[in-house]
C-alpha cells in the first residue's frame, strides 16, 4: 500500500513537470502519512467529527510544504490530490475517547480534608501522602480520567477489543492499558474489562448523545472524542 501510494504520486507528479527536488520531497510526505496510518489502522475508530480534524492537521501540513517550495498556479490541481490522498487514509487514524470527572480543584479540597482528619487521629504518615495528593491536583484539569481507544464503530452483535486507561489522583497513579471489550447499542457504548486487584468484571458506560459517563448508574465523567495531529507526528 505504501510504495503504490508513493508510486501513484511520483507519477501524478511527474506529469505535471514539477522540478525533481519537489517530486522527491513531496513523495516522502505522502508515504510517511500512509505508512503512518497503515502502522495504527488497528486502532481506527471512524468518529465523523475526529476524521474533519484529522484531514484539517494533514492538509494544513502538506498544503504549508507545497506553498514553500512550489509557487504555481497549478498547487491547486495538487492541493486537490493531496485531498483524495489523505481522505483515503483518514479512515485508518488513530481515534480516541478521553473521560474527565471532577476538577482538579475539588480532589485537592477532598484529599486535603482526609489529610485533616487522618492527622487528627494520629496517622501522620497518611496525611502526610495525602497533603502531597491535594498539592498535586491543585494544578491539575481533572480528579480521574478514562481513555478508551477502539477499533471501528461497534455494535450489539460486535464485541471489539479496546484499550482502557484510568487515571487516578489526578493523574499521579494509573494509565496502565488494560485490555477491554467494547459493545454498543443506540443509547450507549458499553466497555467492559478484568480488575486484577478486585477480581471482578468492571463496566463503563458511556451515552452516546450526551458523552457522559460512568461505571454502572453513575454518570460523573465528561467524555469527548481526542484526535492526534498528524502534523506533530511527522516532524
Amino acid at each position: 500500500m505504501n510504495w503504490l501510494a508513493k508510486a501513484l504520486t511520483r507519477t501524478i507528479l511527474k506529469s505535471l513537470r514539477l522540478r525533481p527536488y519537489a517530486i522527491a520531497a513531496i513523495t516522502v510526505i505522502v508515504g510517511s502519512i500512509v505508512r503512518y496510518h497503515l502502522r495504527t489502522s488497528k486502532r481506527a475508530t471512524r468518529s465523523r467529527a475526529f476524521k474533519v480534524d484529522l484531514l484539517g492537521a494533514s492538509m494544513n501540513t502538506l498544503l504549508m510544504f507545497y506553498t514553500m517550495i512550489y509557487q504555481h498556479p497549478r498547487r491547486r490541481l495538487l492541493a486537490l490530490i493531496t485531498a483524495m490522498l489523505v481522505i483515503v487514509s483518514a479512515d485508518a487514524a488513530p481515534r480516541r475517547m478521553a473521560c474527565l470527572s471532577e476538577t482538579g480543584e475539588s480532589s485537592a479540597r477532598y484529599w486535603s480534608e482526609q489529610a485533616k482528619n487522618n492527622r487528627n487521629f494520629g496517622n501522620f504518615a497518611k496525611a502526610n501522602r495525602f497533603e502531597q495528593h491535594a498539592a498535586h491536583c491543585e494544578a491539575s484539569e481533572y480528579g480521574r480520567k478514562v481513555v478508551v481507544t477502539f477499533d471501528a464503530e461497534p455494535s450489539a452483535a460486535d464485541i471489539q477489543s479496546a484499550d482502557f486507561q484510568l487515571y487516578t489522583i489526578c493523574g499521579l497513579e494509573g494509565g496502565d492499558i488494560v485490555q477491554a471489550k467494547i459493545t454498543s447499542n443506540d443509547e450507549t457504548y458499553t466497555v467492559s474489562y478484568y480488575h486484577n486487584y478486585h477480581r471482578m468484571m468492571r463496566y463503563f458506560h458511556i451515552d452516546r448523545d450526551s458523552l457522559t459517563a460512568g461505571f454502572v448508574d453513575q454518570r460523573d465523567f465528561q467524555c469527548r472524542f481526542e484526535s492526534y495531529d498528524l502534523s506533530d507526528k511527522l516532524l
